[in-house]
């Protein structure tokens, strides 16, 4: 017997052992995987995420048994006929039937589940107590992930500086609702309000206070549209704003919600201003700049 048959077997046993043996043992807290459709000729394609050498059929099934992520696999040989190949697949044909297309000498196989997650989403199946959730796509959010986050700023980072209107300056490209702007960092030392005072990117540490923000997103015509007008304000003549768990530091600013959200045209233009540049006081000895992609939050 050589050795590669060997190991296959073996394999197999363990695996045997390890996916039903706990059925007696433990009913009610056993991880079962029942793979009820085989399909030959037929490939999941989109949805792999890992791709391993195998023994045989059996081994591709232990592997997608042992990975939480796994629902269905691919197996076939390879074009030389010399391995062996398993395909791991997060999703299946039932949530996706257009992604199961037609792949000579390939067996598709599925494990049943009861997944019925949303478009812009991805299934994450527990198979001990046949319960599952739905994680949203990089990208998507909302309860249906009906959400994007879309880059815009004219496909380059903005230029915001902190005196002399050096606001960024950037559009839209298409007809949308607007729930979110997001900011994130590119580059640039960041922003002060004074010499010596530390530079960050989003907001002022002249109050020495890193949790302070001073960005705010304008029309074309200097009209504040986030944060809103009405949003809180800690400063006196400033325009210094908070919000949970953030600092002028942080790698992304998202800004707070619009409600309800924000009607705009495609190619509509928007600013980003520092607020003492935006209120034309004080902003002499402001010094720096932060370079940064723009992202919005549509449906």
């Amino acid at each position: 017997m050589s050795w590669g048959m060997s190991y296959s077997r073996v394999f197999w046993l363990f695996y045997q052992i390890l996916h039903f043996t706990p059925l007696f043992v433990n009913p009610e807290g056993c991880k079962n995987m029942v793979f009820k459709v085989l399909v030959k000729g037929k490939t999941l394609e989109n949805h792999v995420f890992e791709m391993v050498e195998v023994t045989d059929d059996a081994h591709c099934e232990s592997l997608c048994f042992l990975d939480d992520r796994c629902i269905s696999y691919n197996y076939y040989r390879s074009a030389g006929e010399e391995k062996y190949m398993c395909e791991l697949s997060d999703s299946d044909h039932f949530m996706h039937p257009g992604d199961l297309v037609d792949r000579p000498g390939v067996i598709y196989r599925s494990a049943q589940n009861t997944c019925d997650c949303p478009k812009n989403s991805k299934c994450r199946y527990n198979f001990v107590d046949n319960t599952h959730r739905c994680e949203c796509l990089p990208g998507f959010t909302g309860d249906q992930c009906q959400t994007k986050w879309l880059r815009v700023a004219n496909s380059t980072e903005v230029c915001i500086g902190g005196k002399n209107n050096q606001f960024g300056r950037f559009t839209i490209p298409v007809a949308c609702h607007v729930l979110n702007f997001k900011l994130v960092y590119v580059s640039g030392g960041g922003i002060s309000w004074a010499d010596g005072d530390t530079k960050a990117y989003w907001g002022t540490t002249n109050r020495h206070n890193n949790k302070d923000l001073n960005l705010h997103i304008t029309d074309a015509d200097n009209n504040r549209i986030s944060p809103p007008p009405d949003f809180p304000l800690t400063g006196n003549t400033y325009m210094i704003y908070q919000l949970p768990g953030v600092t002028n530091m942080d790698p992304e600013l998202t800004f707070p919600e619009l409600s309800p959200p924000l009607a705009v045209t495609a190619g509509k233009e928007f600013r980003i201003w520092v607020d003492e540049d935006l209120n034309n006081i004080y902003e002499e000895v402001n010094e720096g700049q932060t370079r940064a992609d723009v992202w919005i939050k549509k449906y």
